[in-house]
């Protein structure tokens, strides 16, 4: 068995993964996602490559819907909420000011994330641009 650990991506990182992984996908460079969605994807998925997937994935589906482009950070606020992405949120330990690397490894935290993204498989979201087509 291969066990392997990555630690929470910055926000340089998460630019470069996303622009990576839209090459790989055929992406011609052009803009799809403006500077602050990124920025947006970062704060909500807290550099977790899984959660910067998923935010990813759902925004782009909810931009071809909507026919825009580059996708605008609400779009990306809209998904984050749909997931309950916004009521995750890493708590510093007791006196400490800032959020350091251990918070994101932290059991309650991984559990909390594990909760919200349970909350999704079992009730897929649907969002508004979906419930007017139907």
């Amino acid at each position: 068995m291969l066990r392997c650990k990555t630690s929470p991506l910055t926000k340089e990182q998460t630019h470069d993964y996303i622009a990576e992984r839209l090459r790989i996908a055929g992406a011609s460079g052009e803009l799809i996602f403006s500077p602050k969605s990124v920025e947006t994807i970062h704060l909500y998925s807290l550099g977790i490559p899984r959660v910067v997937n998923l935010l990813c994935e759902h925004s782009l589906i909810n931009a071809y819907v909507e026919q825009q482009r580059p996708i605008a950070p609400k779009i990306v606020e809209d998904v984050a909420h749909e997931f309950q992405l916004d009521e995750v949120e890493p708590t510093a330990p007791a006196g400490s000011t800032s959020i350091d690397g251990d918070v994101y490894n932290s059991e309650a935290f991984i559990q909390n994330l594990g909760e919200a993204l349970s909350r999704f498989r079992m009730s897929p979201p649907v969002s508004s641009s979906t419930r007017e087509r139907k």
